[in-house]
């Protein structure tokens, strides 16, 4: 157990903390402007450090990112920064559909870990839900390993 927090803790650090030096300069408003460009490297460039500023007012452009990216990566990169920034409610509905529609390993790896982050408790038993068809459906064993330890941790919350 202590290996597989230890390889989620590396893994949502890469994915929302980690950003090159020059990003802490710039105003979360040019972030929000980055989610508009085309290319999805500055997208997940942006996505990480919204989530890492954990900024409330990106909320929604965040989720129109993520659910209108045909780039796995970005999506991803969206999942986990709105799990950063821990707003429940739209981001926890935006995230349950995003995890309905993918089969993409990363993007089931970051929807499971920001539903768990969110602990929304108004959803959990939707939460447990795709946590459980997330663990069934996927043949990526990191994943199924995250999402059966994660499942009593959001039974807990």
């Amino acid at each position: 157990m202590k290996v597989m927090l230890n390889r989620f803790s590396l893994f949502f650090s890469i994915l929302v903390l980690a950003g090159p030096l020059y990003a802490a300069d710039r105003a979360p408003e040019e972030y929000l402007q980055d989610l508009n460009s085309d290319d999805p490297l500055v997208q997940m460039e942006a996505c990480r450090m919204l989530g890492r500023g954990e900024v409330s007012a990106a909320v929604g452009p965040l989720i129109n990112l993520m659910q209108s990216s045909g780039d796995e990566r970005v999506q991803a990169h969206a999942a986990a920064a709105l799990g950063a920034i821990g707003e429940a409610g739209p981001s926890t509905e935006a995230i349950l559909r995003l995890l309905d529609s993918s089969d993409s390993a990363s993007v089931q790896y970051a929807g499971i870990a920001a539903l768990a982050n969110l602990d929304d408790s108004d959803r959990k038993s939707q939460i447990l839900a795709a946590i459980e068809k997330v663990e069934q459906d996927t043949s990526d064993r990191l994943v199924q390993d995250l999402a059966m330890r994660l499942k009593p941790i959001v039974q807990g919350q």
